[in-house]
């Protein structure tokens, strides 16, 4: 990392430059050029992934998600599954697989995983092969039901657990969902169950560590959820700090953010520096999903300072999309898909505002909660507020 003297900033100006890193400053016309394809985008619900893109780009984002179109979904970062650019697959493969036994372990944190933990690398290529082995004997496409099951066959049973309500041994999900991509799969969720289906010539030596492909990745998220401190970069991917550590780039340049200590990119030193982030930050009013970019950043004290907010914002299960203004989030909002009319159908998009908004933002708040709508498919859009 560079040496020298530490930029300061603030928190304002820190969530400015992260706003327009994460292309929430102005919409582009191409969904494939956004940035947060790079690394992803999360979707988990399902069709998080298609409203994100909708708050970036105003190209339509009718493909995003889809196995046979340029953005398919795939489990990649945290074995979460993720929309990516098709040809950026291989590399994202190579970028989640991890790079030593130790960060095996590091990822493996659920009870049900002792055995993977154990074998480390080894616990990942035995899972692998018998995902690629699985889906090639049913011809390329599988349920992930039959794909868990036969997968559970194949590997040694000290990889797999209990599973009390199916009556059966299951292989992990912290190793199954991973070897996905590493054998080349990538999610259809067009039929009723979710099935996998093989990409063509994919290639046969993802299974090999690549630090070099992670510390690429590392980089990009760097650059999306800058400054950050190596402990959150970490819990983006899934690991611990101290496997980050050795994977860093040289050229991270030390920042405070109101006196908390982080790291950025040298682009993304360049933004913080730009006299008019914060003017560029300051008319952006989005709705942005679960799962969005902007709500994975680990510093949830930084994004949202109060932690009552933060309740409501990060919930165990089944938390809201936030609406954020000028980089401040400032309430929250669910959709509810209505009936299917001749016209089309119209969806309710309910906001619930923190704090009175002013006449300019209610109305784009308005405006954006169509935008909403028509990235899940309705044609309409019924907005309600409530208090």
């Amino acid at each position: 990392m560079v040496g020298g003297a530490v930029l300061r900033v603030s928190r304002r100006r820190a969530l400015a430059a992260r706003l327009v890193a994460q292309g929430l400053d102005a919409r582009g016309p191409d969904v494939a050029a956004l940035a947060v394809l790079d690394v992803g985008l999360a979707d988990s619900p399902y069709g998080a992934a298609r409203v994100a893109a909708a708050a970036r780009t105003t190209g339509p984002v009718d493909d995003v998600g889809r196995h046979d179109g340029p953005l398919p979904t795939a489990w990649t970062v945290r074995g979460a599954p993720h929309v990516h650019r098709a040809v950026d697959l291989p590399t994202v493969g190579r970028a989640v697989h991890p790079v030593s036994d130790d960060d095996v372990r590091a990822r493996l944190v659920s009870p049900q995983a002792a055995g993977a933990r154990e074998l480390g690398l080894e616990a990942w290529r035995l899972v692998t092969a018998a995902v690629r082995a699985v889906a090639a004997a049913h011809g390329g496409v599988v349920a992930k039901g039959d794909l868990s099951r036969e997968v559970s066959d194949r590997v040694p049973a000290s990889l797999t657990h209990r599973c009390d309500p199916c009556d059966a041994q299951h292989v992990s999900a912290l190793t199954f969902q991973p070897a996905g991509l590493q054998a080349g799969l990538v999610l259809d969720t067009t039929a009723r169950a979710l099935v996998l289906r093989s990409l063509p010539g994919w290639p046969d030596d993802l299974g090999v560590p690549d630090p070099a492909a992670v510390g690429a990745l590392l980089r990009r998220l760097v650059d999306l959820h800058g400054p950050v401190a190596p402990g959150d970069l970490a819990a983006l991917v899934g690991t611990s700090a101290r496997v980050v550590h050795g994977l860093l780039p040289a050229d991270l340049v030390p920042v405070e953010v109101d006196g908390r200590a982080a790291l950025a990119t040298p682009w993304f030193v360049a933004l913080l520096e730009d006299p008019g982030v914060e003017e560029r930050a300051a008319g952006s009013v989005r709705l942005l999903p679960p799962g969005d970019p902007w709500l994975q950043s680990r510093d949830r004290a930084l994004t949202v300072p109060d932690p009552g907010r933060r309740k409501q914002v990060w919930r165990p299960l089944g938390s809201p999309g936030v609406v954020l203004a000028a980089g401040e989030a400032v309430g929250t909002w669910r959709a509810k898909a209505g009936p299917r009319r001749s016209a089309g159908r119209r969806d309710d998009v309910v906001v619930t505002p923190w704090a009175p908004w002013a006449d300019a933002e209610a109305g784009a708040v308005a405006e954006e909660a169509l935008v909403v709508a028509r990235a899940r498919g309705a044609d309409d859009v019924r907005l309600v507020v409530e208090s």
